[in-house]
């Protein structure tokens, strides 16, 4: 009977092939387990974090919570929570890359603000679960919540296989949903739950020859007090202009001060008087205010006074000019 085998040539041609189909697949292989992985904690955390709030929201203890660090504390008794860290690094250490390469600092992500909403007011915190996930939370004290209004959602579809929670503005989150392992990217292990971060600036609306972004009254006031240029407050001179040269004047909720920080913290500036005037000048273009009054960047010519010229969007008035201790309408442009 004649013998049949393999030459040492076909032999070395098929491992060949086989390492280079193997060299092919397995990347995707490993990125779609990890994609799996990072699918199942996220759809796993998000269930019990909304399990909890339900809770809290049976038994009345959604509101009330003077910061973010009490609504914590709270909601550690509906579900494992190891640590608490008011220094947001100490809980959650590895740096945020963001989808366009952009690299974010937790250290950075300080107030509500920085998680993308100016409403809330409160700083953030740094969380640790039992199940290993490491988050970062702010919460909203103005919440419209009531336990008769259903607060957490989910969508379990058989399509996504997806679980989805919906806070109605009651807390903004970013989470990792693989600790210290790579790659620390939003959108694929880091997760969000009504935030957003370093984005705010690039939210603005291409009209005309600006892009706009209406924040309303949706910011914080500035100390431009007597006390805090003693003490050398950072960004004193930057946002508090003219108004600091008269200590009569001089007054710890600066609204304008305010609105110029709210702009800046998102890349963007308060318009001046002119660039308002010629926004109002596109009204009824889509994104294009209908009515209110809204804070610009020039002051009066009177260093004493504590006024700033403003732009009226509702009537014919046009130009006119407005306390810096009111909260008036914002909008920054880039």
């Amino acid at each position: 009977m004649k013998k049949i085998a393999f030459t040492l040539a076909e032999i070395l041609i098929v491992i060949t092939i086989i390492g280079i189909v193997t060299a092919i697949t397995l990347p995707t292989l490993i990125e779609d387990y990890k994609t799996r992985t990072w699918n199942t904690s996220a759809s796993s955390f998000e269930r019990k974090l909304g399990e909890a709030i339900k809770v809290m929201d049976a038994q009345n203890l959604l509101m009330g919570h003077a910061s973010t660090k009490d609504f914590v504390k709270e909601l550690s008794n509906n579900i494992k929570i190891i640590k608490i860290c008011e220094e947001v690094k100490e809980c959650f250490p590895h740096k945020i890359i963001l989808q366009n390469g952009q690299i974010i600092d937790p250290a950075t992500l300080k107030t509500s603000t920085d998680l993308g909403h100016y409403e809330y007011n409160t700083e953030t915190v740094g969380v640790q679960f039992l199940n290993g996930i490491s988050a970062i939370i702010s919460y909203n004290p103005t919440a419209n919540i009531s336990n008769n209004y259903s607060v957490v959602k989910f969508n379990n579809s058989k399509e996504t296989k997806e679980v989805k929670m919906e806070t109605n503005n009651l807390i903004s989150v970013i989470y990792d949903t693989s600790s210290s392992e790579t790659p620390n990217t939003l959108a694929m292990d880091i997760r969000s739950i009504n935030a957003s971060i370093g984005i705010l600036g690039e939210n603005c609306k291409e009209i005309g020859d600006f892009c706009i972004l209406d924040i309303g009254t949706n910011y914080s006031t500035f100390d431009c007090s007597a006390e805090a240029a003693r003490a050398g407050a950072e960004g004193y001179v930057k946002y508090c202009g003219n108004y600091n040269t008269n200590p009569q004047n001089q007054f710890s909720d600066n609204y304008w001060a305010g609105a110029r920080k709210a702009c800046d913290d998102i890349g963007l500036k308060l318009p001046s008087v002119d660039e308002l005037l010629e926004i109002r000048s596109l009204k009824g273009e889509t994104g294009i205010p209908a009515s209110g009054i809204f804070y610009s960047s020039t002051e009066t010519g009177n260093p004493y006074a504590d006024i700033v010229e403003s732009v009226n969007f509702t009537n014919s008035t046009g130009q006119t000019r407005v306390s810096k201790k009111n909260p008036t309408n914002v909008m920054c442009i880039k």
